[in-house]
């Protein structure tokens, strides 16, 4: 989507968080489609394979081969004549935090953007599980050793020989959960060379804390 009467505008890749969204996220992404677009902006996205119109399975993908089908992206554009001097770049949200510094360094990116970016699929899971236990009462002592045993058991579930071993026929979220298991960001973040623009927000517990 594309400003009317500009030349050469920017234009912003839009790269999905986790799950099965189509281009324009069910509709959620509009009014930040709309809004850039009025800005001058122009926005590409496209839907995770399997789904609309795409052929494939999202779930059967790890995070490099989502990189892999950003840059694709940015090589369409940078061909198309209008855009010809453009800056482009890739705007991400949550999971795009591995996605989208992967896909920079392999492509001509010329800047960045991510809300809420995933850094570590190991270290959020045991944020998430410290959180709820904490909402559920547990004592600080209790969450340690839980928190504790949990490291044991990913360590030895998730290992570099266990995440590569492919579906053994219809891909599943347990699957793409295990092929994407050992994810961090940091090595990819610190080797960035373009703009980058990160924005977080206050975390809101959707669980009621019990009371004593």
């Amino acid at each position: 989507m594309l400003p009317d009467k500009k030349h050469n505008p920017p234009v912003v890749l839009l790269v999905h968080g986790d799950g099965a969204q189509d281009r324009w996220s069910d509709g959620g992404y509009l009014p930040l489609v709309n809004a850039l677009v009025a800005q001058g902006i122009g926005v590409f996205s496209w839907d995770k394979p399997g789904v609309t119109a795409s052929t494939g399975d999202w779930l059967a993908q790890t995070l490099r081969d989502r990189a892999d089908e950003a840059v694709a992206a940015l090589h369409v554009l940078r061909a198309r004549p209008e855009l010809k001097e453009s800056r482009l770049g890739f705007l991400g949200f949550s999971q795009a935090g591995w996605v989208v510094p992967k896909a920079s360094q392999r492509s001509t990116a010329d800047f960045i953007v991510l809300i809420g970016p995933a850094i570590n699929w190991r270290e959020q899971g045991f944020y998430y599980m410290q959180q709820r236990l904490a909402m559920e009462g547990a004592e600080p002592s209790e969450i340690t050793a839980a928190i504790a045993r949990e490291r044991v058991a990913y360590s030895q579930r998730f290992t570099p020989q266990t995440v590569i071993q492919p579906c053994s026929s219809r891909c599943t979220r347990d699957y793409f959960e295990r092929r994407n298991a050992l994810s961090d960001a940091r090595q990819d973040i610190a080797a960035q060379h373009v703009s980058v623009m990160v924005l977080m927000g206050l975390r809101i517990s959707m669980f009621p804390r019990r009371k004593h």
